[in-house]
């Protein structure tokens, strides 16, 4: 007989969760930046008890985020935490595991049962709802941590500091990371960020910061009736068409389209599935996300997208697989 231990392990897993993001709250990976450290000298400078920091960090032992010296008893970092866990380094992920602790979308999870039987959300505060806390959320919480992501999608898309005037929209932009990038790289680029109005209040508070901030523009509104405004020559739909059905990312394009000149690109960043939805864990389980927290979004392959984009007049349609949870798809309108 079988030996039921990897159920067990996966069961594990929201503990496991938990356990991490419980650290990163107490920011006790912080302290072990500079070197080893005992869990007694790590609750010191955390303010917390000896025996919890112990047991918590024990916890993670087995994540391969720290390692424990048994004869001194301290903890040391190993390098993905040193790059990834720590305040203040450029690839911190804090914000992102916090993000996933907040309440509306803890909610919408534990309704995964109701879920699978209606077949989208179960819970009135969701994705779509008129006015959703959890996006200005978002847009504080991944702010930073997209920084670098952007700079991958401006380099896809063709932008650097001497492709000269341009119109950019960053579509339901969240923090507007993606458009803002843009304009900092290229200093003739003009920027419209769209969102929903309680979003934006987020938006222009981080723009504000940014150098290029005299050519950043806003647009507020709902991105299926609002005027986009443009022709643009360029246009950013991050992790937007998960959302959606097929059949609404259909009328997202064909509004992108009609919002650009002849010529110009668009740029998607997307979680992607393999075409059997068997072969890329994460993306796969992204969908699981979307059927609690949408109507009838999902994470699609670029099959679909590259269908989508041919249907709505989209040529030279490129797939840019990263090694990241997220991929992007760049087209360019016809002429």
């Amino acid at each position: 007989m079988a030996s039921p231990e990897p159920i067990f392990q996966i069961l594990s897993a929201p503990r496991i969760a938990l356990a991490l993001r419980t650290a990163v709250e107490l920011d006790l990976f912080t302290p072990l930046d500079k070197g080893p450290l005992n869990a007694k000298r790590i609750a010191r400078k955390r303010k917390v008890t000896e025996r919890g920091t112990r047991i918590l960090l024990d916890s993670l032992q087995g994540l391969k985020l720290i390692t424990k010296k048994k004869s001194t008893g301290e903890y040391r970092l190993a390098p993905i935490a040193k790059a990834h866990l720590v305040k203040g380094k450029p690839g911190f992920i804090g914000p992102i595991l916090e993000l996933q602790a907040d309440p509306n979308m803890q909610k919408a999870m534990m309704s995964l049962p109701a879920a699978v039987r209606k077949g989208g959300t179960a819970v009135s505060s969701n994705a779509h709802s008129k006015v959703q806390s959890f996006w200005e959320t978002f847009a504080t919480s991944t702010n930073l941590d997209a920084t670098a992501n952007a700079r991958e999608l401006a380099k896809a898309s063709g932008v650097t500091a001497t492709s000269g005037p341009m119109k950019v929209l960053d579509l339901a932009c969240g923090s507007g990371r993606y458009g803002i990038t843009v304009a900092e790289i290229n200093p003739k680029a003009e920027v419209t960020l769209f969102d929903q109005k309680n979003v934006l209040k987020k938006t222009r508070a981080i723009a504000r910061k940014s150098k290029a901030a005299k050519r950043i523009h806003f647009r507020e509104g709902n991105l299926f009736t609002k005027d986009l405004g443009g022709p643009y020559d360029l246009v950013i739909a991050s992790h937007i068409l998960h959302h959606f059905s097929l059949e609404d990312c259909d009328l997202i394009l064909k509004r992108i389209h009609n919002a650009m000149n002849p010529g110009a690109m668009v740029a998607i960043q997307e979680f992607i599935v393999d075409n059997t939805r068997s072969n890329r864990t994460s993306q796969i389980l992204f969908s699981l996300v979307m059927l609690v927290w949408t109507n009838e979004g999902e994470a699609y392959s670029f099959q679909e997208y590259r269908q989508l984009l041919a249907e709505n007049s989209f040529r030279r349609i490129r797939f840019t697989n990263r090694q990241q949870p997220s991929q992007f798809v760049t087209a360019v309108r016809s002429k």
